[in-house]
């Protein structure tokens, strides 16, 4: 973390640079108000890759910025945010996430927990903005106008998906997908039209086409031929509650996965006992499994932390420090965790296929770029990677340019013993969707790389999630305490496939865009090397 500390009248600011691209520049402090108990935080921010685009998918890339901050030498907080007097630079728009968006703003029970700042008009390229200023209520946490206060400003790159209705499965026959379908003898997929409860029916289906927009029938087909523990059955009449998100309302996703950079700068923000339970080095708490057990590299994992003072990343003689690629050795309560802390917040699979295949139409057994090609299907077309482990990785060799390219079991070759990419790695200048790998949106990564963790539509204990978002603190343990999200011991879904997911039947299916194969898994809870995952927002 490149770091500076301005020593001013009662505050004093760490500025840092951000591994999933975002640089946050120049903060300082201004127009403190000692009757009104605010001030503004200021800096500069910029980041690659931005887009807003008024045709096709019409939508744009945002930062989500939060603060955190702590009084002298005490514990990190996250810092609520006023919901109005924040200063947006020429070329930008800034849009309030509230505690509960949608809802009254309120300085205590109701803050903003972050801002998001994006492009105000159509362009692509570098977004860079100077002169951000978010108004900060430090009063309304019980700060005097006089403390001594660090203060850290952090950046999440995040896609905006518009509300829209869409398609979940693919149509597709082959059993093990498990996908979405309208009964027992219909493949076409559900469409989800609105928020409103979902009625699971034991139906044959109606069979009117794959596309329909007026479906009747929602049928459960459950992760394999017997169910898994806590699993609906194939077949089986539940409901879907009106508050488990579906997809359908607009949303902000992580445009890419969580890195190993952002985990660390994470973990480093918690306390002593916090850290003990998310250490994903050698797990000292005996909570769950861990598979890493080193704090040394393995499978393009550097995550090193000896059990005190910060996390840091190990170094190998070859290779990089990893500070980009995607963080494996995950578990739910991780990224859970992650998620509480940025003030985002899981997200379900009907909500991974919208954010994936986007409005279009189904194509059967797609990917997420919305094809059925893949790249590096044999040993003698895989990838070679050049600034392996360094933040400019990229790939140099076998780059398909007429299929989709994601990392799999069958893609790596010079890479330290296989394991997550660089997120991104596959978007260039001149990429297109397919050869960047990217979903509908813009969303890199949902095919392959690491496991999404996503809430199934197939388990009770799944089901009780509301959506709320994460208040920006874990509890005494560091695990999310926030109301309405499943328990940790909780199993969830997997989707997407990994950088390990192999062929089955000549082709790679548990990449695909509608595969439930790992739904609704039990097995989850352990750390493993090709697990990881991401956030969303409800954007209102």
């Amino acid at each position: 973390m490149k770091k500076l500390v301005l020593f001013l009248s009662f505050i004093f600011i760490s500025v840092a640079t951000f591994a999933n691209g975002i640089k946050i520049a120049n903060v300082s402090l201004t127009g403190q108000n000692t009757t009104n108990q605010t001030t503004k935080i200021k800096f500069d921010v910029s980041w690659n890759n931005s887009w807003r685009v008024s045709a096709g998918p019409n939508n744009w890339d945002a930062a989500w910025l939060f603060v955190k901050f702590r009084v002298g030498n005490g514990n990190w907080q996250h810092s609520f945010l006023s919901n109005t007097g924040h200063t947006a630079p020429s070329g930008s728009n800034i849009t309030v996430g509230l505690l509960a968006p949608g809802t009254t703003f309120n300085a205590t029970t109701n803050p903003g927990m972050g801002v998001f700042i994006n492009r105000s008009a159509d362009g692509n390229g570098t977004f860079a903005v100077t002169g951000v200023e978010l108004l900060w209520n430090y009063g309304a946490q019980g700060i005097a106008n006089n403390a001594a206060v660090d203060v850290q400003v952090y950046g999440v790159e995040m896609v905006y998906v518009p509300q829209a209705p869409f398609w979940a499965g693919d149509g597709a026959t082959i059993a093990q997908n498990r996908s979405f379908r309208q009964g027992s003898a219909d493949n076409d997929p559900w469409y989800i039209a609105s928020e409103s409860a979902i009625s699971v029916l034991n139906a044959s289906g109606g069979g009117s086409g794959t596309n329909m927009t007026s479906v009747s029938d929602y049928y459960y087909l459950s992760q394999a031929a017997t169910a898994s523990t806590g699993e609906y059955a194939t077949g089986a009449v539940y409901a879907i509650p009106a508050n488990f998100p579906k997809g359908f309302e607009a949303m902000y996703v992580m445009k890419y996965e969580i890195s190993q950079n952002q985990y660390i700068e994470f973990f480093n923000s918690l306390t002593q006992d916090q850290k003990l339970r998310r250490d994903i080095s050698l797990n000292q708490t005996g909570g769950p499994t861990g598979s890493k057990q080193t704090d040394v590299q393995i499978y393009r994992n550097s995550f090193s932390w000896p059990g005190n003072g910060a996390a840091t990343f190990a170094t190998t003689t070859n290779y990089g420090t990893y500070t980009d690629e995607a963080c494996n050795f995950l578990t739910y309560a991780d990224v859970a965790a992650y998620l509480d802390w940025a003030s985002l917040r899981p997200m379900t699979e009907l909500e991974f296929e919208k954010a994936a295949r986007g409005t279009s139409p189904v194509v059967s057994q797609e990917y997420a770029w919305g094809t059925t090609n893949i790249a590096a299907v044999g040993t003698a077309t895989r990838y070679v990677l050049a600034d392996e482990g360094l933040p400019t990785e990229t790939i140099t060799s076998n780059y398909a340019t007429n299929a989709g390219n994601a990392n799999w079991y069958n893609t790596w070759t010079n890479t330290n013993s296989g394991g997550p990419f660089r997120v991104g790695v596959f978007a260039t200048a001149n990429s297109n969707r397919e050869t960047a790998g990217a979903g509908y949106w813009g969303i890199m990564e949902l095919s392959g790389n690491v496991w999404e963790l996503c809430y199934s539509v197939g388990r009770t204990d799944n089901l009780t999630y509301t959506g709320a978002h994460g208040n920006g603190a874990l509890d005494g343990n560091g695990d999310q305490d926030v109301v309405g999200w499943p328990a940790i011991t909780v199993p969830v879904g997997l989707r997407g496939g990994s950088w390990y997911s192999n062929v089955t039947g000549g082709v790679v299916n548990e990449l695909r865009t509608s595969d439930r194969s790992s739904s609704s898994t039990t097995g989850i809870r352990a750390r493993a090397y090709d697990t990881g995952g991401r956030g969303v927002r409800t954007a209102k």
